[in-house]
């Protein structure tokens, strides 16, 4: 058995990746893709006894373009069906794009909405962005190496 904690991260989260790297006591590596692979999450915190918890992470642009799709709400369901108390919703509350402004009222109306009706279901968290993500994400794997959740 493992004796570390693990984070597998997405192989398009570079920027996130590199942040989390440098993490001593917890083993962060990107996931391969493929046929076989876990493409749930975007984020994969495994503890050494094997118990996985599984996070998918948005920007806020992003997740206004999965509401608009309705493609969010296929992957939270994937996520909360592998991850059954173990699943979280992470949302970057990053900037609206220049070229957005004309409709940041419409966009932050939405992604509003939405987090509140998901908070129903499952863990909803806010961060600033990257930085911030990362040492949620940090803080995270080693509150949960020391048993601090369960499940949620």
């Amino acid at each position: 058995m493992n004796e570390r904690t693990k984070i597998l991260i997405d192989q398009f989260e570079k920027k996130l990746f590199s942040r989390l790297s440098s993490t001593k006591q917890i083993e962060v590596c990107l996931k391969p893709s493929g046929v076989g692979y876990d493409a749930t999450a975007d984020i994969i915190i495994e503890l050494p006894d094997g118990t996985r918890w599984g996070i998918e992470r948005k920007s806020k642009m992003d997740l206004y373009n999965s509401i608009l799709s309705k493609r969010v709400y296929k992957q939270l369901d994937k996520l909360r069906e592998k991850y059954p108390g173990r699943s979280i919703l992470l949302v970057e509350s990053s900037y609206i794009p220049k070229k957005f402004w004309y409709k940041r009222s419409q966009i932050e109306q939405s992604v509003l909405t939405f987090l509140s009706e998901q908070s129903f279901y499952g863990p909803v968290l806010l961060t600033t962005g990257v930085k911030h993500t990362a040492h949620f994400i940090i803080k995270f794997a080693r509150d949960l190496l020391k048993g601090k959740y369960k499940k949620v």
